[in-house]
């Protein structure tokens, strides 16, 4: 296990992380939201969506595997076929460390999504949490999983129309 500065510098990192992962994603620097994540990295954030409204690839079990297959699927959800803002906030982290190059992490969260639907603004706002795996690897810390876990749901009538 880690030593308490280690731990101290670890939990930093891995605050920062989730923080750079979570600009990318909302200014769309699709580059970096990919290297915050290991190679093997899983995604499962949409199961609060309707499972016609799920990205391609999660039709089954509600998982995305792979950087470059998460990074595709939250792009495609951004961009396509109309972009997408996003306003994320993460806040009262809880880390804890199962050995010196693994952690998990809840975070409270809350989540604004919000796209045009021709004259109508359609909006998501999300409470809850963020449940995540992290490792470390050659001394980077990158996400390796990721569940998010809506308490509540605001959604306009249409919003989920954009993912259809």
């Amino acid at each position: 296990m880690l030593a308490n500065i280690e731990e101290l510098i670890a939990v930093r990192a891995i605050e920062q992380v989730m923080a750079c992962r979570l600009r990318a994603m909302d200014t769309k620097d699709w580059v970096l939201y990919a290297a915050m994540h290991t190679d093997d990295a899983i995604m499962e954030s949409f199961s609060n969506f309707p499972c016609c409204a799920r990205p391609m690839g999660t039709e089954t079990n509600g998982q995305i595997v792979g950087r470059d297959n998460v990074t595709a699927a939250i792009r495609s959800l951004m961009e396509e076929p109309v972009p997408m803002t996003s306003i994320h906030h993460v806040f009262s982290n809880e880390i804890t460390f199962l050995s010196s190059t693994t952690a998990i992490g809840i975070w409270a969260m809350e989540d604004r999504l919000l796209w045009r639907n021709g004259d109508t603004e359609e909006e998501l706002h999300g409470f809850g949490h963020y449940h995540e795996e992290y490792r470390c690897d050659e001394g980077t810390w990158r996400i390796s999983r990721r569940r998010v876990a809506r308490l509540r749901v605001e959604a306009t009538p249409n919003f989920y129309d954009k993912l259809r």
